[in-house]
Order: C-alpha cells, then structure tokens, then sequence
C-alpha cells in the first residue's frame, strides 16, 4: 500500500504569530494564501518558568537544547520558503521577524504562494465559465427544470458577490 498525498490549503486572513505562523508554512506548497494585510510573525523559541531553582549545569543543558530546537526550526522554515537559514536566524535572533502577505510572497522570502485576489479571481473566472455552459444548455431544453434554473441563479448571485469582493 503507497503512501496517500493530500491537499493542506492554509489561509490567513489576520495575524499568524508564533506557533500559528509555523503552522501556516506548513501547508502544501501551491495552496498557502496569505491575504495582502495578514501579518506573520516568528520568532525564538520562549519558555516559561513560575519558581525555578537551577544550577549553571542545568542553564547550560536547557539553552543547548533550546538551541538544537531552534535551529531546527529555522532549518525546515528555510526549506518551506526562500529565505536562508542564516537569515532567518539573524532577523529572528533576539527579535521577531514581521512578515506581511505581500513580503510572504515576495519571490525571495516565498512563505506564502498566492493571495485573496488571485484566489478570487479564478473563483470568478470558474463561475463565469459555469454561467455561460448553464446558458447554453438551458437554451437546448425544451422543458425548463426548476434545479438548472437555480442552479443557474446561485451562479450568478457567486459572480455579483465575487466583483463585489474583487474591489475590496
């Protein structure tokens, strides 16, 4: 039995920051979107101690390991995108590094493989192409059937709410 490959289309419409924007790359190349005003943010890795008593051994222990972790982390963000690892590691190190959906997608970062408009654009050019097969079937019924019909105007009602959505 071979191993199935599926689809994972990731979105973001807001902010994807920290875990969220690691979740984000990891979407199928070719169906991660990010809207023109979305925000992506990364960042080191944290942690988060309420009492702790530690030793200089046990500092040097957690920071080797913290290391190891975030080095792996930016290993596989360069490979999900554009960037280098020494990039990445130098605008992450000590500071987050903002990312909006159209520097996601800027050809030398490439987290983010198309927008909203480009989305809504072959939405709109499917819908049309539905709009015009239904025109011409319908012409070629004799009888007319009620579900061609509302088909039909579900159709149309798409392609208003999609030139609406374009001039956003």
């Amino acid at each position: 039995m071979g191993i199935q490959k599926c689809v994972c289309e990731t979105r973001v419409h807001g902010i994807a920051a920290s875990a969220a924007a690691i979740i984000f790359c990891a979407g199928t190349r070719g169906y991660r979107v990010a809207g023109s005003r979305a925000e992506l943010m990364f960042h080191e890795l944290f942690t988060f101690k309420f009492i702790a008593i530690e030793t200089p051994s046990d500092q040097e222990d957690q920071s080797r390991i913290l290391r190891h972790l975030q080095d792996s982390i930016t290993a596989w963000l360069a490979k999900r995108g554009k960037m280098s690892k020494a990039d990445l590691d130098s605008r992450m190190r000590k500071k987050e590094l903002w990312l909006n959906g159209l520097d996601a997608r800027n050809l030398d970062r490439g987290y983010s493989d198309r927008g909203m408009k480009e989305i809504l654009a072959e939405l709109r050019n499917k819908v049309i192409a539905s709009q015009a097969i239904i025109k011409l079937v319908s012409k070629n019924l004799k009888t007319e059937e009620s579900a061609l019909i509302e088909i039909a105007r579900n159709l149309i009602v798409m392609a208003d709410l999609l030139k609406k959505a374009d001039k956003i």
